[in-house]
């Protein structure tokens, strides 16, 4: 990150994600690009990511995995101005994953479900015996 602020505005750095997170319940794969972009009071984030993501059926509450493609961007300021703007830490870095997951979270619905058409939860008859 250092050397794209080094370079004066208009510089631009492409970085590669193929990002595992065994332990994120949300996120747990993502793949894609983000174009980092010097405007000299900023970096410009222009994200390309695939992203898959463990979701529970709301009728039958099975659980299943749906890919998300998202396409946005994102402004981390130098000196961020209040706690709401995104900003270059201290070590000149910029956390990424943290707007996917962001992005990812915006476009779950608030009820998944695993297909259009889902029954439901799928009750089994149980036979009774008339003798007890």
């Amino acid at each position: 990150m250092a050397d794209l602020l080094n370079q004066g505005v208009g510089a631009q750095k492409t970085v590669e994600i193929d990002s595992s997170f065994a332990n994120d319940l949300v996120v747990p794969k993502i793949k894609g690009k983000v174009t980092l972009t010097n405007t000299k009071d900023s970096i410009l984030a222009f994200f390309q990511v695939d992203a898959t993501v463990e979701l529970e059926c709301s009728r039958c509450l099975n659980h299943f995995r749906k890919g998300y493609t998202l396409n946005f961007e994102r402004e981390y300021r130098r000196l961020a101005r209040d706690r709401e703007e995104l900003a270059v830490e201290k070590g000149l870095t910029v956390n990424l994953t943290e707007a996917i997951k962001q992005e990812i979270i915006l476009k779950i619905p608030y009820k998944p479900l695993c297909k259009p058409d889902c029954p439901g939860i799928q009750y089994k008859k149980e036979r009774r015996d008339n003798n007890g």
